[in-house]
């Protein structure tokens, strides 16, 4: 499993494209188009997991309608690989 850093700041992912999540949500995302993923950082209970997860138009947990504001052209992969390469990521 991969998780943000405990000593990250997270609106340092805001650098990244990603977008902090509507309330009651406590966490980050962005919108992947190529091959329709959803990649999220929830700080629930003090883990900060990264999970990618399929993009539904309706998802809930990144926005309310659907829009594409948010949304990267890059693969989930190079989104990962970014926030690897800053020093963000620990495995666990």
């Amino acid at each position: 499993m991969l998780k943000i850093k405990d000593d990250v700041d997270l609106k340092q992912l805001e650098k990244f494209g990603l977008k902090k999540q509507p309330k009651p949500y406590m966490g980050y995302y962005i919108c992947i188009a190529r091959g329709a993923k959803i990649l999220m950082v929830c700080p629930n209970e003090g883990n900060r997991e990264i999970i990618v997860d399929k993009w539904w138009d309706n998802e809930q947990r990144a926005h309310k309608r659907p829009n594409c504001k948010y949304r990267s052209n890059k693969q989930v992969y190079d989104v990962l690989y970014d926030l690897i390469q800053a020093g963000l990521v620990e495995k666990v």
